[in-house]
C-alpha cells in the first residue's frame, strides 16, 4: 500500500494557537513540511497562505510515494508529470 500524506490543522494545548502540519497515514509527522510550514508563520504569512500550502505539500508528498520518487531529488520530468 502506498504511503498517503494529508494537511491537518494542529491546536497547541498550551496556548491555543492552531497552525497546520503534513502528516502520514500514521499521523507521523512529516518534519521537512511542517519546518516549511512553521517558517510561514515566523514569517508573518496569512494562517489562509499555510493551509494551502500545507495541502499542496501533502498532495505532492503523495504522488512521490505513488510514483516511488525520492522528494528530495525529483527530476524535472517528474515534476511535469505531478
Amino acid at each position: 500500500m502506498t504511503q498517503r500524506f494529508s494537511s491537518e490543522r494542529a491546536i497547541s494545548p498550551s496556548d491555543g494557537l492552531s497552525s497546520f502540519v503534513v502528516v502520514d497515514d500514521d499521523y507521523t509527522l512529516h518534519h521537512e513540511s511542517c519546518e516549511y510550514l512553521a517558517s510561514l508563520r515566523f514569517r508573518d504569512r496569512s494562517v489562509n497562505t499555510e493551509r494551502v500550502y500545507a495541502g499542496r505539500l501533502a498532495l505532492f508528498l503523495t504522488y512521490c510515494a505513488e510514483h516511488r520518487l525520492d522528494w528530495r531529488s525529483i527530476a524535472v520530468q517528474d515534476l511535469a508529470g505531478f
